[in-house]
């Protein structure tokens, strides 16, 4: 019986491939499915493939140690439509001491890529708050899952999000529906907010082909955001002090 949302998971290899069927309620008013819905089914296979590994949330709660998200970018061909059979495929590309990085690529029923994105993860202790060397981390547990990318797979260099100098277009205080496991705001969260500055219009003829994101400084519950944006960019920064909290680059065509 086929049903919405993730049905089974194939293992290839190191790479996990995640066949879903494009839920109606979660597609907009174009039919298809919304960037944000793309992004949080990525961290979703993310969560499963490193479980699967042994390096997912039970493990990593149990070393006392949490995967917290720096960057990531997505690059998007086509969006697919509702009831669109597509297969997500994740695999971990490298490994460095302080950051690993974690791709992803979205297939068609036909066989084409139609979406790539990029990811770069680092491991925070619960006791120093400060990374872990991943390298070593629960016996180098990661060392053995890294897989080079397929000839297919060509995302690009991330790119520096330059900051925002404008006045804010929006304010928001981090409420509980924003906050994650983690206790800090969802990443996915800081992507909703974001296209939500755009204008309604905007949508109906254009699409986001582009998003990279970088992720600067903790929000949590309670924190005052205030949004900054200049054409594609939008900085979201804490609006007592002023630091950056998170930076997005949207490219539409």
């Amino acid at each position: 019986m086929e049903v919405y949302g993730f049905y089974f998971e194939n293992m290839s290899g190191n790479v996990g491939e995640f066949p879903i069927i494009i839920e109606p309620s979660r597609c907009d008013f174009n039919g298809n499915a919304p960037l944000t819905y793309l992004c949080d089914k990525a961290l979703q296979v993310a969560t499963i493939h490193a479980h699967r590994n042994g390096f997912g949330f039970d493990v990593m709660d149990s070393i006392r140690k949490a995967w917290v998200i720096s960057r990531m970018g997505f690059y998007i061909t086509r969006y697919p439509a509702h009831d669109e059979h597509v297969t997500y495929r994740t695999w971990v590309n490298s490994v460095e001491r302080l950051f690993t990085r974690r791709n992803f690529e979205v297939i068609d029923d036909n066989g084409y890529s139609i979406m790539q994105a990029q990811s770069f993860w680092a491991a925070i202790d619960f006791d120093t708050r400060r990374p872990t060397d991943l390298t070593e981390m629960n016996n180098g547990a990661l060392m053995p899952t890294i897989t080079p990318d397929s000839e297919d797979y060509n995302a690009p260099r991330l790119r520096k999000i330059p900051a925002v100098e404008s006045q804010p277009v929006f304010t928001h205080k981090a409420v509980y529906s924003d906050i994650d496991v983690n206790r800090h705001f969802n990443s996915v969260k800081y992507i909703e907010h974001a296209l939500d500055l755009y204008d309604e219009e905007l949508f109906s003829g254009k699409e986001v082909k582009e998003m990279e994101v970088v992720f600067l400084n903790e929000t949590l519950a309670g924190t005052n955001m205030a949004f900054c944006k200049e054409n594609g960019i939008v900085d979201i920064k804490n609006a007592d002090n002023g630091d950056s909290l998170c930076r997005l680059s949207f490219k539409f065509s």
